[in-house]
Formats: structure tokens, sequence, C-alpha cells
């Protein structure tokens, strides 16, 4: 089997395996929901199905805590992601450090681009997420478990080996790759393009550090920030970023501007110490 051949198939199952996981683990859920409640599985399935909303506390927020726990332990026992101390043993704090800022930097101007792109989630995958963010432990699947999970499939095994292959000058392809396989697989368009893009940084420290700590500070960091905006606004879904400043529209774009303008400065300040 040639290296191209063999890098395909291990990168796309990498994803299908973390996919199936994520489904797989509805159904014993669904069974012991069915079995408690005495109600029939094939119900259950059926309001997973067509109304999760409705199981989100029972079903869909157990079985995808239990889907990243085992995802997380199959990659790393079966060394699909290696782990290493090498990377945290340089002590790296003022990095660390930077890439919070520069998370927090960035959420302003992402607010405002993807506003500016037109591009909306459907209603009840929205509605599904913000209910899910408001369940304690759907914060813990969302802020905590969503980002270390994804890095150690997305960045430590499937970018990882995406860049024994693509190595040297076609780095760029391999992260490229990698970040639009991330984007696609959320599975709506509105959570594709912001996460295709954040993939391209993430997939950026990876190759930098070849350590998989920073962009999962990064993740983390992003994710938390987009649950606190959530309750911050939970009453209103659809509020727009000029709508935060007071419908001031002067000081939201001096604002978003001096906010992309401190996530450049702390980017390249990264940059510099990587």
């Amino acid at each position: 089997m040639n290296s191209t051949l063999k890098v395909c198939i291990n990168a796309i199952g990498y994803v299908v395996v973390f996919a199936l996981l994520q489904v797989i683990m509805q159904y014993p859920v669904s069974a012991i929901y069915a079995y408690c409640m005495d109600v029939p599985f094939s119900l259950v399935i059926n309001w997973v199905t067509i109304r999760p909303i409705e199981l989100i506390n029972e079903v869909i927020i157990p079985s995808t805590i239990c889907a990243h726990i085992l995802s997380i332990a199959l990659f790393l026992l079966l060394k699909w992601t290696p782990i290493s101390t090498h990377y945290i043993s340089k002590k790296p704090y003022q990095v660390l450090g930077l890439i919070v800022l520069f998370s927090l930097f960035l959420v302003l101007p992402l607010a405002g681009i993807y506003e500016l792109m037109g591009i909306e989630m459907d209603k009840n995958m929205e509605m599904l997420f913000n209910t899910m963010m408001q369940k304690p432990f759907g914060i813990v699947a969302v802020a905590i478990l969503a980002p270390i999970v994804e890095e150690i499939v997305f960045r430590g095994a499937i970018l990882r080996i995406l860049l024994e292959y693509f190595s040297g000058s076609k780095a760029w392809i391999a992260i490229t790759i990698s970040a639009v396989t991330f984007g696609l697989f959320h599975g709506n368009l509105a959570q594709a393009v912001n996460a295709s893009f954040l993939g391209l940084i993430l997939g950026w420290l990876y190759y930098r550090t070849k350590s998989i700590i920073p962009s999962m500070v990064l993740h983390l960091v992003n994710n938390i920030s987009a649950v606190v905006l959530t309750l911050s606004f939970s009453s209103e879904s659809d509020i727009k970023v000029v709508e935060l400043f007071g419908n001031n529209l002067p000081l939201a774009v001096g604002c978003l501007t001096v906010s992309a303008l401190l996530a450049f400065g702390t980017f390249m300040l990264i940059r510099k110490k990587i």
C-alpha cells in the first residue's frame, strides 16, 4: 500500500470512528431510558431523531458525554494520538497565556464576520445547542469535553498523520484538509465556516509546537466564551453585535476594530515566541 493511500485511509478512519461513536452511544443510553420509563425503545429512538430537544437531559447530553469520554480513551489507548509531556515540560506558560488572550480578542471580530456573512444556523439546531448550553452537564459536554476530544481527534490524530505525508512547504495542505474536515464534521454551514477558520489557527498551532496543548487551550477558551455569551443573552438568541453596544454603531465598530488589532498583535507575539 503506497503512503498516500495509507494516510488517506487512516485519516478517514479516524473521522468515521469518531462520528460512529457519537451516533452509537445514543442507543445504549436510549435503551436505559426506555427501560427506566417503561416505554418502547423504538419510541425513544424516534424522539431522539425527530424531537431531540425533548430528551436533551435524558439522552442527548448523557450520550454526548459518554461518546466524548469513550473517544478520548480509545484514541489515547490505541495511540492514534500519542501522549507526550515534552511540550509542557518546557513550561510554556507565557505562550499559553498569550493564546488565552488571543482567543478572547477573537470573539468579537469572529462574531462580526459571522454576522456580515449572513449565514444562519437552522432554528431547531440553534435551539438544541442553546438549550444544551444552559444545562450544567451540557456545559461540561460543550465547553470542556468537546474541545479536548476534538483536539485529540482532529489535531492529535488526523493532522498528525497528514503532516507525516504533507511535510515542509506542503504542511499548509495538511492544515487546510484537517481544518475543512473539522468544519464539515459540525454538520451545518453556519458552524462549518467558523470551525474551518478556527481549525486553520488550531492546525497552525499544532504544526508549530507539535503539541495539542496550545490548540486545546485556544479551543477551550473559544467554547467557554460561546457558552458565557449564550448564558448572558439566552433571552435574545438573535441579538446582533451592534446591539451589544446599545445600538451605537460607531462604538461597535471601534470595539471590533480594537479587538481585531489586539488579536492580530497577540498572534504576532505568539508567532514570535513559538
